[in-house]
């Protein structure tokens, strides 16, 4: 038996940058089916629905299975049955054709195949990533190499993630405690009017600590009270200092209300 290798010349695709799905063609029916995912993870080998309907091979051919196969995140899929098929892979001269179990599968996907591990054992498939391609032995003992399509395996990437309902994360909300709510970003403050559990205090305070500010940090303050809003009633402004000399007293107060 001839040892499978590989080299630069089995890297055939156009882009350069090889980290695309295994997506290759194989023949079923006398069907070139594109669009065939090869997933070395899956236990199992996958016909879906509309595929299998597209190849006219009668109903009465499916063999009876029920029990549902499990995904990657634990979700449960039914099955619709089971059918044999002779599945080719190459072209040319060079091909090997093997029977397959496809398990049938009712889901809205942008493959039409889903081939696992039992296909690949059986054919004694050797995938390089790195080189785009898969390789086995034929019947006669010649070396078979199938290619993936990249551009086809691009384009049924990007429809599935399309199909795939995406999740937009919240935005985190603002820290907040009492009277005020905090908003932290680099350089910039801004402080509105909120009130809030007081276990977000201690958040607040915790992050407040690791600002460097001059004297008692007025945010503190003004949770404790002492410094209360210009427009209270309770606001008093400081005393002011008495200067030397005939000039008048400054009357304006030190405290303008903002925090560095």
């Amino acid at each position: 038996m001839p040892p499978i290798i590989f080299c630069d010349d089995d890297f055939q695709a156009i882009d350069p940058q090889p980290d695309d799905p295994t997506v290759i063609l194989v023949e079923i029916e006398d069907f070139a089916i594109s669009k065939t995912l090869v997933d070395q993870d899956s236990s199992v080998d996958i016909l879906y629905w509309d595929t299998f309907k597209k190849l006219r091979i009668s109903k009465v051919e499916i063999q009876q299975y029920s029990e549902p196969i499990m995904g990657f995140s634990g979700e449960r899929v039914n099955t619709k049955g089971y059918i044999d098929l002779f599945t080719k892979f190459g072209a040319g001269r060079t091909t090997r054709t093997v029977k397959i179990r496809y398990l049938i599968v009712d889901a809205h996907t942008s493959y039409n195949i889903f081939l696992g591990r039992p296909s690949l054992n059986m054919l004694g498939a050797v995938i390089s990533t790195y080189h785009l391609a898969i390789k086995f032995l034929s019947i006669s003992g010649d070396i078979v190499t199938v290619h993936v399509d990249q551009p086809t395996a691009r384009k049924c990437y990007a429809d599935s993630l399309r199909e795939r309902p995406i999740h937009q994360v919240e935005s985190p909300a603002p820290l907040q405690y009492q009277n005020q709510t905090q908003v932290f970003s680099p350089g910039k403050s801004s402080v509105t009017n909120d009130k809030c559990c007081p276990e977000t205090r201690w958040e607040v305070l915790a992050q407040l600590s690791r600002i460097p500010h001059k004297g008692r940090n007025p945010v503190t303050m003004k949770m404790e009270g002492t410094v209360p809003d210009e427009t209270s009633p309770e606001y008093k402004p400081p005393p002011t200092k008495q200067k030397q000399g005939p000039e008048q007293p400054d009357a304006t107060p030190s405290w303008t209300g903002s925090w560095k």
